[in-house]
């Protein structure tokens, strides 16, 4: 199901003009054939014409402009009411991954003083500075990681802000 948002039944209803009657003028005007339950399908939402010219005729037999027919207002105000929600999401899983980064940094610097302070060869057998060593890899492992995903979820903060900009020409322009 495509579901679709249009403007085709408000449109059709606002000139009093029955699917047939609309079939016919497609037909007349424009020399399109889309039968009247085709039209149906398109003003649910469930089908798309398969010939993108099916709605610019209809826009223009309507007298008006192709964005306003096809809702374009409706999707973007859905997009703005929606970005809130998931710049905060992503806000939130950076401050997490964020936080998780600092304690991981903090547990690398307590790690790696704590080996500096321990490490003496001559007391020390290779086993037991290995597993010494091993929480530190551990921990720089999670750091590594961790940088990687900041930084993707820094690249998805920029790209909210850009869609959240676009919103807003789109908004001011029509």
């Amino acid at each position: 199901m495509v579901n679709t948002i249009n403007r085709l039944n408000e449109l059709r209803k606002r000139d009093g003009i029955s699917l047939k009657k609309l079939s016919d003028e497609l037909k007349n005007r424009y020399e399109i054939i889309v039968s009247s339950s085709q039209l149906m399908y398109y003003e649910k939402g469930e089908r798309q014409p398969r010939n993108g010219e099916i709605w610019e005729k209809l826009a223009e037999y309507f007298n008006v402009p192709l964005s306003y027919l096809l809702a374009y207002d409706k999707v973007v105000d859905t997009m703005k009411e929606e970005l809130p929600n998931i710049q905060k999401a992503v806000n939130t899983q950076y401050d997490s991954y964020y936080n998780m980064y600092k304690q991981a940094d903090k547990q690398v610097d307590e790690l790696v003083n704590k080996l500096i302070k321990q490490l003496d060869p001559d007391k020390y057998s290779t086993e037991e500075i290995l597993s010494l060593i091993q929480p530190l890899i551990t921990q720089v492992t999670i750091l590594q990681e961790t940088i990687k995903i900041l930084l993707k979820l820094k690249d998805r903060q920029a790209e909210g802000e850009i869609i959240k900009n676009k919103i807003e020409n789109f908004k001011t322009k029509n």
